[in-house]
Order: C-alpha cells, then sequence, then structure tokens
C-alpha cells in the first residue's frame, strides 16, 4: 500500500489531535484535581487541549470522509461541531491568559459574563436559518458559506485572540523571574502559530 503526503499530513493532524487529548487529560487529573483544584490555568488549558483535540478530528472526518458519504444533516451536525470548537479553543484560551500564572480566581464577574455569552450567543447564532454558517442544497456538493457568520466568527477569533495576547504581555513585562518569562514566551508562540494554522485551515480556506 502507497501513502500519500496527504496520508502524511491526515496522520500528523490526528496525532497531534490524540496528544492533545492525553497531555489534557494529564493535566486534568494530575495537576488541576490533584492539585484540589487550585490551579485554574491547569484546568483552562486542559480544556483547550479538548478543544484542539475536537478540532482536529472532526476537520479530518469533515473533509476526508463524511463528506463523501453525501448525508447533508450529517455533513451539516459534523460542520457545526467543527465551528463550535474553535470558539471552544478562543475561549478557554482567553480565560487561561487571565488566570495565569497566579492561578486566581477571575474577581471581575463582569468580564467573565461577557466573555461567556459572547461565546453562547455566538455559537447558537451560526446554527440559527439565515445565520447558520453553512447551508447544504440537495446534496453535500452544493455547500453555500454564509458570509455573516463567517464575518461574525472572525471578528470573535480576532478580537478574543488580541485579548488573549495583550494580557499575557503585559503580564511578561510584570514579572521579573526568566524562568517565568521563558514560560510567556513559550506560550505566546504556541498561540499565535496554532490562531494561524485554524485560522488558515478553518476560515480562509473555505472561503477562497
Amino acid at each position: 500500500m502507497e501513502y500519500t503526503n496527504q496520508d502524511f499530513l491526515i496522520g500528523v493532524v490526528v496525532f497531534s489531535g490524540f496528544a492533545n487529548f492525553i497531555i489534557g487529560i494529564y493535566i486534568y487529573i494530575f495537576t488541576y484535581k490533584l492539585s484540589n483544584r487550585n490551579y485554574l490555568s491547569a484546568k483552562y488549558f486542559s480544556y483547550i487541549c479538548f478543544s484542539i483535540f475536537a478540532w482536529t478530528i472532526l476537520t479530518v472526518l469533515n473533509y476526508n470522509y463524511i463528506y463523501n458519504l453525501g448525508i447533508v444533516s450529517l455533513t451539516y451536525i459534523t460542520n457545526y461541531m467543527m465551528y463550535l470548537s474553535v470558539i471552544g479553543i478562543i475561549y478557554y484560551l482567553t480565560l487561561f491568559s487571565i488566570v495565569f500564572p497566579n492561578n486566581t480566581v477571575i474577581k471581575n464577574k463582569i468580564t467573565y459574563n461577557i466573555l461567556l455569552y459572547i461565546s453562547v450567543v455566538l455559537s447558537v447564532l451560526i446554527i440559527f436559518p439565515g445565520f447558520s454558517m453553512l447551508s447544504f442544497g440537495k446534496n453535500v456538493s452544493e455547500i453555500t458559506y454564509n458570509s455573516i457568520s463567517y464575518y461574525l466568527l472572525i471578528i470573535y477569533i480576532l478580537s478574543y485572540t488580541y485579548l488573549s495576547i495583550k494580557i499575557l504581555i503585559d503580564k511578561y513585562f510584570i514579572y521579573t523571574k526568566k524562568n517565568i518569562k521563558s514560560i510567556f514566551i513559550l506560550v505566546l508562540f504556541s498561540i499565535i502559530t496554532s490562531v494561524l494554522f485554524g485560522f488558515i485551515t478553518n476560515i480562509l480556506i473555505p472561503l477562497i
């Protein structure tokens, strides 16, 4: 059996997805649960890992298997779940940036509620008729992308990512210890590269 470059790429994406799943479980159990739930950043980081796992697996399934089945309802559901996982990644990333590295509870409940309500409203809005992210004809090949929903999702991703990066950069200049600064640099690099990859594969490519 010959393997193509596409098979290799799919393998890498699936491997990264399961790696995030395993890392998320490990961090949630051994860093968050066993610490009497003191490390909030560990909880949010594990949720990011779980969301990335869902996104990668759903992306692979959609573009390589589910589309080929030709079942419109199944394709719609899995696509919605894929974009829902993207919202989850960005939302938990923002919460992570707020509590990291002090692991303190978010004291400003207004800020927390605003971040939550916007995410929930967008999650519901992209499935509503007229605003849904995707619409189909009689078969899967007749896919129409709703530009309004896409622009809303783009604004959401960019604004929340900007907020996360700004918070982390501000904290970077507050702390003086080199080991903590190194962690901030690693986190910022991971955020920027991950968001760019997800933005290109899930937002830009479907619009082209």
